[in-house]
């Protein structure tokens, strides 16, 4: 008769197939630390069963490469031919149950969606679990608190499994240091057709009256920096029909208003299930008062490091037991994982040869999937207190030259400008100066933060207030961009960041004052740069092709401000840009002739792309043909070709959509197609230009797909008005107000 630790070690190995066994390349779940995990006990509980299992035959060891587990080859577990026939025979004889993975997969009327850990086993939370699920069945939001290890997010994965039983879609998203209300809304997947919406009332439309539960993990690691526009959104859909639960440790940065759940350590009773079933009831219960019934303290456990003093609490126990253990160069190892802002690739950490044995010694947690791995909270924070300043500084100075060599991705190099901010890196602005822009479109969350991190120190620094604002700017937070201005009131850029806030948020005779007063007093090279960008807002800050007096004249104004630079390239970029806003203007008032002398002056130019010119030609002859209802086919055949010869993605798709716009009233079909070439609006697009036309894309899905178009149409006005557009955006509310 196999024991009940050796039933569950078949089981779980069970669902893994033999042909695993030759494999380099292997899954965490086989080795000791995921199994532990999964069967929810610690570790050491493991090791005779194991042990028995494999004297037997029935389990074998070897040693492979686990997937993002660090360099070295680590201990996985196998069953042999031997193994699973007795695991066959048992299920048969009903002393156990198929393969674990396969008896959690039950039928489910709602679904889970986004980073959701694996389901594990759970003791001694019936009454909050029955809490939980009725206060959000009963239309509660909820805030469930306690000390870091305590089982929060554990509790709250149960939970929310047995209120997806129940019907209920989940959303879930976990938090760290760099986490925005942006990263939380992708990692809930809120979606039109793949494509993310950030409009807090196309969210709320979105969501519609289904019962769903948006969760939050972690809420205490979000920083200050994106607390706010995170508290807003999750309030508003709190009162939505969506509910909220939150989890985290005091002191909570939001979420007072809702009903809190603080969950208290284990009863005794039910912490022992954590030892395993190889113990003595007697010693369980005895590692369990000592251990305070705290569920990582006891998964922590190793019987070999001994039991902390009497009356001891958690953080002497794992300053004075746990990590008394590791010797001086584990230490330091692990001093390098304790000072990350946020969980990394094993492969790609600081001494990843001692990855494996951190895991082996539960010192570490894994993002989903096992993707990413940091050092357990309450590890970390234990192991932080007891650095002193000056050994935190030389930590984030060989962070630094550890980071140097190996931050692949845009990621990795947020981390290693983090430490340079963290050391203070002497050429801290030239740093920022080199990566930010570059860095935007993928990170914009997390280089606000360590911007900030940076002003903390800083804080009289113009230059690094300027990109601060100017990120803000990027993301659409004019709010934020205002803080720094006091900063820049002698500096020639707080007349470009002023501009923008006036712009965003729709202060029209404010922005254009700005405007004459910069073509006025700027240099020659910045009156061209802002008549030219002014002029370009002004021919998209519309939603037809319809001939406004108005906008011809305030385009020409612009134009006048233009002086031509002497440097060839740059005199040919801006003939070119000239060139092609009047081009626009003189199809927005039908005259073709003048259209038609502009695309043959530019043909005669060197250095413009025949792509561009053919894309001229097309827009002229797509609205010929709206007058003249002629040639259709032609067009479509000509547009294909100019398309191709394109000298980017954003100018293909432009012109891609110009055709969608002409063609939506004469073929609807035709214009599907090509709409479904353009690529869909992507989180961190910055250029102003390719946010003005995500607001065409949204327009035009509001259109070509009637369903969802209350919510295209709020995310359409929303980017509208981000970029300055606001007649668009009064445009398309008067159109969104007839819906409602």
């Amino acid at each position: 008769m196999r024991s009940s630790s050796e039933i569950k070690i078949l089981r779980w190995l069970g669902q893994f197939p033999p042909a695993l066994e030759s494999v380099w390349d292997v899954t965490r779940e086989i080795s000791l630390p995921g199994m532990a995990e999964a069967l929810g006990v610690v570790r050491s509980s493991l090791n005779i069963p194991l042990k028995s299992l494999q004297e037997d035959e029935f389990v074998m060891m070897r040693t492979a490469h686990v997937i993002g587990g660090g360099s070295r080859k680590r201990s996985v577990f196998h069953l042999t031919i031997t193994g699973r026939n007795l695991l066959q025979q048992l299920i048969d004889d009903g002393l156990a149950q198929s393969p674990l993975k396969k008896i959690q997969k039950t039928q489910k009327s709602g679904q889970i969606i986004g980073p959701a850990p694996p389901l594990k086993p759970l003791f001694g939370r019936d009454d909050l679990l029955t809490i939980i699920t009725e206060g959000i069945s009963n239309s509660a939001s909820l805030v469930i608190s306690g000390l870091p290890g305590i089982g929060k997010t554990s509790l709250a994965r149960k939970a929310l499994d047995e209120l997806a039983l129940k019907g209920f879609d989940i959303h879930w998203a976990s938090s760290g240091e760099f986490t925005d209300i942006g990263d939380l809304l992708t990692q809930w997947e809120i979606s039109v057709d793949g494509v993310e919406v950030s409009d807090l009332d196309a969210v709320i439309s979105l969501l519609g009256n289904k019962k769903r539960v948006l969760f939050i993990d972690d809420i205490h690691m979000i920083n200050p920096r994106h607390i706010d526009a995170i508290e807003k959104v999750s309030c508003a859909l709190a009162n939505s029909d969506a509910k909220i639960l939150l989890a985290g440790r005091e002191p909570m940065p939001f979420g007072h208003e809702f009903t809190k759940i603080k969950i208290p350590s284990l009863p005794i009773v039910d912490a022992t299930h954590l030892l395993g079933d190889e113990i003595e009831q007697q010693q369980k219960e005895e590692i369990a008062k000592r251990l305070g019934g705290h569920p990582l303290a006891l998964l922590l456990y190793d019987e070999e490091a001994g039991l902390p003093e009497q009356g001891a609490d958690v953080q002497q126990y794992v300053e004075e037991v746990v990590l008394a253990h590791l010797d001086d160069e584990l230490r330091d190892d692990l001093d390098q994982l304790v000072i990350l802002p946020i969980p990394v690739m094993a492969t790609s950490a600081p001494n990843s040869e001692s990855i494996g044995l951190f895991d082996e010694y539960a010192l570490l947690r894994w993002t989903k999937n096992d993707q990413k791995m940091e050092v357990q909270h309450l590890v970390r924070n234990v192991r932080r207190s007891l650095l002193d300043e000056k050994t935190l500084t030389d930590l984030h100075k060989k962070a630094i030259l550890h980071w140097q060599q190996g931050a692949n991705s845009d990621e990795e190099k947020v981390v290693l400008l983090y430490h340079r901010v963290a050391a203070e890196d002497e050429n801290l602005k030239f740093h920022f100066e080199r990566e930010v822009e570059a860095l935007l479109p993928t990170q914009s969350a997390a280089i606000s933060v360590v911007l900030q991190e940076a002003l903390n120190i800083h804080q009289d620094d113009v230059d690094l207030h300027y990109m601060a604002a100017h990120v803000a700017i990027q993301r659409g937070e004019p709010e934020y961009a205002e803080k720094h201005l006091q900063h820049l009131m002698d500096d020639s850029r707080g007349a470009e960041i002023t501009l923008a806030i006036s712009l965003h948020q729709g202060r029209i005779s404010e922005a254009e004052q700005l405007i004459r007063d910069g073509l006025e007093l700027a240099e020659p090279e910045q009156k061209t740069r802002l008549a030219i960008a002014a002029a370009s807002r002004c021919l998209d800050d519309r939603i037809d092709t319809v001939s406004n007096p108005n906008i011809t004249k305030q385009i020409n104004q612009l134009l006048k401000h233009i002086t031509m630079p002497k440097q060839p390239e740059k005199r040919t970029a801006v003939l070119i840009s000239m060139s092609i806003i009047k081009h626009s203007v003189a199809l927005l008032d039908s005259n073709f002739k003048d259209a038609n002398e502009i695309r043959k002056t530019l043909s005669e130019i060197g250095g413009v792309d025949n792509g561009i010119l053919l894309a001229l030609e097309i827009k002229a002859q797509l609205i010929e043909m709206k007058r003249s209802l002629k040639n259709l086919e032609k067009v479509i055949e000509l547009a294909a070709d100019a398309i191709e010869k394109q000298p980017s993605r954003l100018h293909s798709d432009a012109l891609r959509m110009s055709i969608v716009e002409s063609l939506v009233e004469l073929d609807m079909t035709h214009a599907q197609n090509i709409f479904n070439d353009i690529s869909p609006p992507q989180k961190g697009h910055i250029i102003a230009a390719q946010k003005r036309l995500n607001a065409r894309w949204w327009t035009m899905k509001s259109i070509l797909n009637p369903s969802m178009t209350i919510v295209a149409l709020r995310e359409a006005i929303s980017l509208n008005k981000s970029t300055g557009c606001h007649h668009a955006a009064k445009q398309l509310t008067a159109r969104l107000h007839k819906l409602l």
